[in-house]
């Protein structure tokens, strides 16, 4: 089977997003397309970043302007990465051993699934260049990163990484 090239530019875009970064809106427009956010919020909520630091995406949940998963879906949109609620999700042990506890904690990571030489991961900073070379290198597969509020990703962490550790000192 061949594939066109148009299919194989979809595939390195996903397998290997940091050899294509596409053009983006700012966060805050989109929130405030959506109609998640007011103009005064996001005003607000740059101020504190000017004076502060810190993501506006975090900031504005601090402020109340924002919910984590309008934030996340934003980010999905921004960055053109698919949102899982991984935490609804049941993932196969054998997917989890892939990456270490000391890997998957330090960079707020989580193994969806393996097809091939394809691994779907959850992150919570899909743009963390260093984090995906290093989990590459560690598992020796192309990554298919996914993007999932920072509540779902730490409940996830829980369930399949602390809940086990914790049974086996029993």
């Amino acid at each position: 089977m061949t594939r066109d090239k148009s299919e194989v530019t979809v595939v390195k875009q996903i397998c290997e997003p940091d050899l294509y970064i596409p053009k983006s809106q700012r966060l805050g427009d989109i929130l405030l397309e959506r109609s998640v956010i007011l103009r005064p919020h996001l005003r607000e909520a740059l101020q504190v970043q000017k004076k502060e630091g810190g993501f506006l995406g975090d900031i504005l949940v601090s402020l109340g302007h924002a919910r984590e998963k309008d934030i996340v879906i934003a980010l999905s949109v921004q960055c053109h990465l698919p949102y899982i609620a991984v935490d609804q999700y049941r993932i196969d042990p054998r997917v989890i051993q892939l990456i270490s506890l000391d890997l998957a904690w330090r960079y707020k990571v989580i193994p969806l699934d393996r097809v091939g030489d394809v691994l779907s991961l959850v992150m919570l900073n899909p743009l963390d260049l260093f984090a995906r070379r290093e989990i590459r290198k560690a598992t020796n597969l192309r990554l298919a990163p996914f993007i999932a509020t920072p509540t779902e990703i730490y409940r996830t962490l829980e369930m399949y990484y602390f809940r086990d550790s914790e049974d086996a000192d029993l």
